[in-house]
């Protein structure tokens, strides 16, 4: 009986890592194995959090939650450390984000190779698939250069962010031929593209802050955090986790806007309070500087411009009627961000969309179309925010599926 795996990154490296059988053969499209694994976290791969009690927070439905009781976040740490992978954590909003206590993503790949290696595992590299055919109970697995027969076919191949390590989704299509549907894939954990061109007055600049989706005047969801300003987009971890439902509201051709409330205030009339105490305190002060040590003076250059109050800009705040600085202050407390129907997989950490979970077992993993098929990591529809949440999906579905061809296969092999 032979086992082919497609796609030797961070799921297909897991599955062949803890796949001790024999006849185990992985096709690799590259040269080498883990090319976007390597890059995760910038280089150190957060590979999974502490917090998970609330998945329809976290990711886009609860179709992980049997795979991750199965094999959690601490069953993944104690994994690692038996391969060689020591841990450590930095904290962010409250949650542990796990890390290799080498601080380098280059660790996991080597320490999951050498698994991989002493599972006897044949790699193949440098074979592109064009196509799968199930027939005779088998799989037919065409390559650019031969013709493989597997019994037991597991897919791994990814989603289409970070196209030059190899996901560029052209399994998707063959996915496709097998009989299963595939949900329209989307950039995820990716920046928002804005329309407003006054905004490049803001290019560098972070701000901690808590930002608001608005999708068709509701809104969504909310996150806190740093939010970066660049030319044409805003980026950091609060936008990217809003990312994926703000990119699938656009392709809709809904209006969405991200508001940012720029101060630390919870309540818009306690603002407004403080900023009269401002007024009183810094009455010699000209409007344009009124802001100085209170937000980046960009801000508010930005603001004199977006709002056409160039007429104030050398007032002194003792001279400024209080509509305005109540003007000011909505401004401030809900900053607008109108979003442009822009979207590009190069930005992206991951991809949304992908083989639909209403046709896998969420146990197994396994097909519910075809026998012994199986789909691991991001190649199926479900994506989570920043924080390890998707190597974490990745690991525990190969672990689960691992499981279920064990189980079957172990002795027949």
């Amino acid at each position: 009986m032979k086992i082919f795996v497609i796609g030797g990154g961070a799921s297909g490296m897991f599955l062949t890592s803890k796949l001790n059988m024999k006849n185990v053969f992985l096709l690799e499209r590259n040269s080498k194995l883990g090319k976007k694994l390597v890059l995760t976290g910038n280089g150190h791969c957060n590979f999974t959090n502490s917090n998970f009690n609330n998945f329809s927070s976290i990711y886009n439905n609860d179709f992980f939650t049997t795979a991750f009781k199965n094999f959690n976040n601490f069953d993944l740490i104690e994994y690692f450390n038996t391969i060689g992978i020591d841990t450590d954590f930095n904290i962010y909003n409250n949650d542990k984000y796990f890390y290799p206590k080498s601080n380098d993503a280059k660790s996991v790949y080597y320490n999951l190779y050498d698994k991989i290696i002493d599972n006897n595992v044949n790699m193949i590299y440098n074979s592109f698939v064009n196509n799968i055919m199930y027939k005779e109970k088998k799989y037919y697995i065409y390559t650019n250069e031969n013709t493989y027969i597997a019994d037991v076919l597991i897919i791994a191949t990814g989603g289409m962010s970070y196209k030059n390590t190899g996901s560029d989704g052209s399994m998707y299509k063959t996915i496709k031929e097998l009989g299963h549907n595939i949900i329209t894939p989307l950039p995820a954990l990716t920046c928002l593209y804005y329309s407003d061109e006054n905004l490049r007055l803001l290019k560098g600049i972070r701000v901690n802050c808590k930002s608001s989706l608005y999708i068709d005047n509701e809104n969504i969801d909310e996150e806190n955090g740093e939010v970066q300003f660049s030319d044409c987009y805003i980026s950091g971890i609060p936008i990217m986790n809003l990312s994926r439902k703000a990119i699938l509201a656009l392709s809709k051709k809904k209006e969405v806007y991200v508001k940012l409330n720029f101060t630390k205030f919870q309540d818009e009339k306690e603002f407004f309070k403080y900023m009269l105490q401002r007024k009183n305190n810094l009455h010699y002060k000209f409007f344009k500087d009124f802001l100085c040590g209170f937000i980046n003076d960009n801000v508010m250059k930005y603001i004199i411009c977006k709002y056409n109050l160039y007429n104030y800009s050398n007032i002194k705040m003792s001279k400024i009627d209080n509509s305005l600085l109540n003007t000011l202050s909505k401004i401030l407390f809900e900053f607008n961000i109108k979003l442009t129907n822009k979207y590009i997989f190069e930005k992206a950490q991951i991809t949304q969309g992908g083989v639909d979970t209403n046709e896998i077992n969420p146990i197994s993993f396994e097909s519910k179309i075809l026998p012994n098929l199986y789909f691991i990591g991001e190649v199926i529809n479900i994506d989570g925010k920043c924080g390890g949440y998707n190597l974490q999906f990745a690991f525990s579905s190969a672990a689960s599926c691992c499981e279920s061809i064990m189980s079957k296969f172990y002795d027949k092999n």
